[in-house]
C-alpha cells in the first residue's frame, strides 16, 4: 500500500484529468491561493488506494473558502452559454444568508457523482443513516462549487436527473441541489419530505488538505 504526498500530476494521473479539478478553475471564480503560500494545503498524506477506489464514483475538488454570490457573480458563466445558470425558489431573496455565507479554510474533498446510494425517496433523517465511514454531507456552497468546476472542464453536468441534499447552518430546512438543463437549482423543504428524484450528497473531506500544489 503506497501512502505519501501526492502532487496533482500523480493525483490525476490516478483519477483521470475529467475527475480531477486543482486549481485550473480558479480563474474561472477569480479565487486566488493565500498569500501564505500553500504551507496549509500540503502537511499530511493520502492513500494511493484511496485514488484508485473513488476514481470511478468520486471528482477530487481543491474547494476554496468563496461563497455562492461569489462563483454567481464570476463574469465568465456567460462563457458556458447557458440561458439560465441559476434558478432558486422564489423565497430565495438576494440577500439570502445562505448566498453569502463563505467557508473559513480551502478544501480538498472527495464528491460523490451521484446520489448515496438508495438514498432516494427517504426522509432525511433516514438519509443520513446510510453514509459511508469517514463520509459527511457536504455545504451547499461545497456542492455548487464542485458541480461547477466539474462542468467548466467536462461539460458534464452532475445530478442532472436526480436532486441532492446538502447541510446549509443558516438554513431552518434542508436543501436540495440539481443541474437539470435550466440551470443549477436550489430548493428547500422540511426534512421529513422524500421523493424518488431526491438523495443524499456525500464527501470525504482531506484534512488538513494533503497535495502540493
Amino acid at each position: 500500500m503506497n501512502s505519501g504526498i501526492i502532487t496533482p500530476n500523480g493525483a490525476r494521473k490516478i483519477m483521470g484529468r475529467d475527475n480531477f479539478h486543482g486549481c485550473e478553475v480558479f480563474d474561472f471564480f477569480g479565487a486566488k491561493l493565500p498569500p501564505e503560500g500553500t504551507a496549509n494545503l500540503s502537511q499530511t498524506t493520502v492513500l494511493e488506494n484511496e485514488l484508485e477506489r473513488d476514481k470511478e464514483n468520486c471528482v477530487l475538488v481543491l474547494i476554496p473558502p468563496i461563497s455562492i454570490r461569489k462563483m454567481l457573480d464570476s463574469p465568465r458563466l456567460d462563457d458556458l452559454r447557458l440561458a439560465e445558470f441559476f434558478d432558486r425558489d422564489e423565497n430565495w431573496p438576494e440577500d439570502n444568508p445562505c448566498l453569502n455565507r463563505r467557508g473559513s479554510e480551502w478544501t480538498w474533498c472527495f464528491v460523490r457523482k451521484t446520489p448515496v446510494p438508495d438514498s432516494n425517496e427517504k426522509p432525511w433523517r433516514e438519509q443520513l443513516a446510510l453514509l459511508g465511514k469517514n463520509d459527511e454531507v457536504p455545504f451547499v456552497r461545497e456542492l455548487v462549487y464542485a458541480i461547477i468546476a466539474h462542468y467548466v472542464q467536462t461539460s458534464e453536468r452532475l445530478f442532472e436527473s436526480d436532486y441532492v441534499r446538502c447541510l446549509e447552518p443558516l438554513s431552518d430546512k434542508v436543501i436540495y441541489v440539481g443541474f437539470p438543463k435550466s440551470g443549477i437549482h436550489l430548493r428547500e423543504r422540511d426534512g421529513d419530505f422524500s421523493h424518488p428524484t431526491i438523495g443524499l450528497a456525500s464527501v470525504r473531506r482531506i484534512t488538513p488538505s494533503n497535495i502540493v500544489l
